[in-house]
């Protein structure tokens, strides 16, 4: 069973892809943000003026969601409200959502450059090193299957693949499945975001799924956090699921809220 749900079991068209992918763009020969030439030895891929200019979120974020506060122990603005009803016990993020990190995100994600992914991976785990953080299990933010059609991919799956091999955990893909092709969140306001993905996710039907999930530590994986409703909406899942507790990791942060609310206690 666990062979069949680890998703670092790849099917052979994907073995291929992955290697083609090295040997058109060998790993940390290119900085991931200005391209230039690089050691393999470079950390995270990025050059040393590209690793400079990032917007590293340390040691001020938030206490629930990682968003960069300016302040320890807080609540970011977002989070101050539904602190005691969030379904995500703790969040980790590792960069603001500027131009440099935006465009790596969007090669990523619209430029057919999934190899990305190991770095954004390195990335996410060095932060999760650096926080400690021990969970049984990783699952992906899903991308509706006519999305991902479209795409080739869902970048989620692949930071997760990578993730989890750093971490030597295992990747339960597909645990959630989206079922409802959301509108971007960009075009909505806070209230359109949370009815939009109200009701588009939903459990996995094969009860592989929930028997993996149930008393789990669970840590839920996506490229980019925004307002935090679609993390939610993924932890509602699998919190109903039975998991123990749900932490969620991102690679970019898309606001950075200044504090309002200090964490009690």
């Amino acid at each position: 069973m666990t062979e069949q749900i680890n998703s670092t079991k790849m099917s052979r068209s994907g073995m291929v892809v992955e290697i083609v992918l090295d040997f058109i763009f060998p790993e940390k020969l290119y900085c991931i943000s200005c391209g230039n030439l690089i050691t393999k030895e470079t950390p995270f891929g990025l050059c040393a003026e590209c690793s400079e200019d990032i917007s590293w979120i340390r040691e001020n974020a938030c206490f629930r969601c990682g968003r960069e506060t300016g302040k320890t122990n807080m609540f970011c603005t977002c989070c101050r409200d539904r602190a005691e009803h969030s379904y995500i016990d703790r969040g980790f993020l590792c960069v603001n959502y500027r131009e440099r990190e935006k465009m790596i995100v969007r090669r990523l994600k619209y430029s057919a450059q999934p190899y990305l992914a190991k770095q954004i991976a390195e990335i996410m785990y060095a932060k999760l090193s650096a926080c400690d953080v021990s969970v049984d299990i990783l699952v992906a933010v899903p991308m509706h299957k006519k999305r991902k059609s479209r795409r080739g991919y869902n970048q989620a799956d692949l930071i997760s693949k990578y993730l989890a091999k750093l971490m030597n955990m295992m990747f339960v893909k597909d645990a959630i499945i989206r079922i409802i092709d959301t509108k971007p969140m960009s075009d909505l306001d806070a209230s359109e975001r949370r009815i939009n993905v109200e009701s588009a996710f939903i459990l996995n039907a094969d009860s592989r799924w929930s028997e993996y999930i149930k008393d789990k530590s669970v840590l839920l994986i996506d490229d980019v956090y925004t307002t935090g409703n679609t993390a939610e909406a993924c932890a509602k899942i699998l919190k109903g699921a039975g998991a123990k507790k749900v932490y969620f990791c991102a690679f970019a942060s898309a606001r950075s809220d200044m504090v309002t609310a200090q964490v009690c206690g």
